[in-house]
């Protein structure tokens, strides 16, 4: 057997196995770089609706907080009437 018969299938099968190779990584890493850039923007998508929901929770906040406030308020004025009422009920007896 000469050399040119056995190798010239190994040479066959490694440029053929190489070049698939190359196939395979370059389309693993386009594959790769397609989800990460995805999952970017997905990821800042999200932030842009968590920061919303956010600002809308904080505006919430200040308007309980401003009708607790004016709650507050009513209950403080009805306590100083109550307290009137029974030093007037007080004096008439």
């Amino acid at each position: 057997m000469d050399a040119m018969t056995w190798i010239a299938p190994i040479l066959v099968a490694l440029v053929g196995g190489i070049f698939s190779y190359l196939g395979v990584a370059k389309s693993s890493k386009t594959a790769h770089e397609r989800t990460i850039f995805e999952l970017k923007s997905e990821q800042e998508k999200q932030s842009l609706i968590i920061e919303q929901t956010i600002n809308g929770i904080k505006a919430d906040i200040i308007r309980l907080e401003a009708k607790q406030d004016k709650h507050n308020e009513v209950i403080e004025r009805t306590f100083k009437l109550e307290q009137k009422v029974e030093d007037m009920e007080k004096r008439m007896k």
